[in-house]
């Protein structure tokens, strides 16, 4: 697809842009902030049922369709570089198969994507993963690490998980976290293949996993995806790769401009100065001289309307 194509392009232009070491995780220096990649999917209701949607049909028989957005992202950059866009009813699992991932980094995932022979396949390939155990997963404790006295950690264990693939028994050995929520009360079980790391760490890895949660509210509250312009699968995706590339340089420009507005606020000023004919990223950075230029503009414009009213014969 054109617009597909054209995003990966402006992705990798302006990468440079994106990945800057003004951000970092906080979360310690153990963990290398480029090196952590979050798994996500966010589902876009449609008007009809042209993608299958998720959920049980309604009482009519008429259920509404959607397209379900598998999304990966650094978190130095908070944009996609890698997308996938199925229909809403595609499962979470079936992602993992596409994805890609280096040597050494290290995906965050929420437990909808757990496959425990893709952890097998990542432990392998010394690829890292944090996300949640589900709670009907079948393992054995074989191994109890000591924790601190004062830490929010509960329990810090080794485990044999299994799993069944091909019809056949197998196993995979990845470490169980168990971290106690100081401002929820919540508990928490963490499952990763992360050995060495601290288990206050991992926790801590885990919660920076709400950066594609805001990615997914910014596209969503900034451009226009609750109305297509198109009824066919193709106009959809083509809308929605459109709206990534704008996301895309708008983040592009809130870097360039050192964050100098919030990107809501970029987009609104672009919105209503659509028809200006100015360098964008010079009037976000300098408003005051266009400000002067505008206003002399207005005065000139003023003296103007006057002579051709007294030539006229006006008062």
């Amino acid at each position: 697809m054109f617009f597909q194509e054209l995003y990966l392009n402006l992705y990798n232009h302006y990468k440079s842009y994106l990945n800057t070491s003004t951000f970092s995780l906080p979360i310690g220096g153990e963990i290398a902030a480029e090196r952590v990649e979050i798994f996500d999917s966010t589902t876009i209701t449609l008007f009809k049922e042209i993608l299958k949607g998720a959920g049980r049909n309604a009482i009519d028989g008429k259920k509404k369709g959607g397209i379900k957005v598998f999304t990966k992202i650094n978190y130095l950059e908070n944009v996609p570089n890698y997308i996938c866009m199925k229909a809403a009813s595609a499962n979470e699992t079936g992602f993992l198969a596409l994805m890609k991932l280096d040597e050494g980094s290290i995906a965050l995932m929420d437990k909808g994507f757990n496959k425990y022979a893709y952890f097998k396949k990542l432990t392998d390939g010394k690829r890292y993963f944090v996300t949640r155990l589900k709670h009907n997963a079948r393992y054995e404790v074989v191994q109890k690490n000591p924790t601190e006295t004062h830490s929010d950690v509960i329990k810090d264990e080794l485990i044999f998980l299994n799993y069944r693939e091909n019809r056949i028994c197998r196993t995979v050995k990845l470490r169980l976290i168990t971290y106690l929520d100081p401002i929820k009360g919540e508990k928490l079980e963490f499952l990763t293949n992360l050995m060495e790391t601290c288990a206050q760490t991992i926790a801590q890895l885990y919660k920076n996993r709400w950066v594609i949660e805001v990615f997914f509210k910014q596209l969503k509250q900034n451009f226009e995806l609750k109305y297509f312009l198109s009824d066919s699968e193709n106009g959809i995706r083509s809308q929605i790769w459109v709206a990534l590339i704008a996301n895309l340089i708008f983040t592009v420009i809130e870097r360039m401009t050192k964050q100098a507005e919030d990107f809501s606020t970029l987009v609104s000023i672009a919105a209503k100065n659509l028809c200006s004919y100015i360098s964008f990223i010079q009037f976000i950075k300098y408003p005051e001289i266009y400000q002067k230029s505008w206003q002399w503009t207005d005065q000139l414009i003023g003296k103007m309307q006057l002579h051709i009213f007294e030539d006229r014969g006006g008062g």
